[in-house]
């Protein structure tokens, strides 16, 4: 399942994996650029997983909207983390 929320893409799917079972699949890009993507061995639906990913860009934003990382919780200064150094810019060619 693929959806676009808030200038994010989130997807969620499960596929068969090379040892037999299917594990759950999912990832976060914004124009291109990612954000967050793994996989998990549950019985979650995929469903499930897409409302967990809308709580993470809500999350983003509003830890953005408090000029704030979302990873450590440090100062920005022109979207770029004080403490971690993680930038929150996103490029023209889809970069982070």
């Amino acid at each position: 399942m693929r959806i676009k929320y808030r200038d994010f893409e989130l997807n969620a799917f499960r596929d068969k994996c090379l040892g037999g079972w299917s594990p759950l699949y999912y990832d976060i890009f914004q124009d291109g650029a990612e954000w967050v993507s793994g996989f998990e061995d549950s019985e979650e639906t995929v469903k499930d997983k897409i409302q967990q990913l809308k709580v993470w860009v809500d999350l983003f934003y509003d830890y953005i909207g408090r000029n704030r990382c979302y990873f450590c919780e440090g100062e920005l200064d022109n979207m770029v983390c004080k403490e971690c150094g993680e930038d929150f810019t996103i490029s023209k060619d889809g970069e982070r």
